[in-house]
């Protein structure tokens, strides 16, 4: 993420939990390897992720702090997959390209080696 978009995902936090943001908690989430490889859509999934699984248990705003964050990019990043995978399996489609070999190619090939062992061993005796 560039650091307009941390900027926007500090904003997006503190909708959640009343934290004030500056320049400063802007440079220091951009600094953040993890921040740096994921895009807006993602780290705010991420947010929402977690003020939906981790209520405060007395009612009070939580914080997200970066280890949490990072926690949550991982399960977000996770959940899609595992549904990207799910579709693709109710489409028919797999990873990779189909096997173009025959579907009796495994016993053709055995066939063949059992005919050239056969002629080793004729030509040996």
């Amino acid at each position: 993420m560039q650091i307009a978009d941390v900027a926007r995902l500090m904003a997006f936090m503190a909708a959640f939990d009343q934290r004030t943001t500056g320049e400063a908690d802007d440079e220091a989430w951009a600094s953040l390897p993890i921040v740096q490889r994921i895009d807006l859509a993602t780290a705010k999934e991420a947010v929402i992720l977690f003020h939906d699984q981790e209520p405060d248990p007395m009612g009070n705003s939580r914080w997200l702090n970066p280890q949490q964050f990072k926690r949550y990019v991982r399960l977000v990043q996770d959940r899609r997959r595992t549904e990207e995978a799910r579709l693709a399996a109710r489409r028919g489609v797999t990873r990779g390209p189909a096997d173009p070999r025959p579907a009796d190619f495994d016993e053709q090939k055995a066939a063949a080696n059992r005919a050239r062992l056969a002629q080793m061993m004729g030509t040996k005796s």
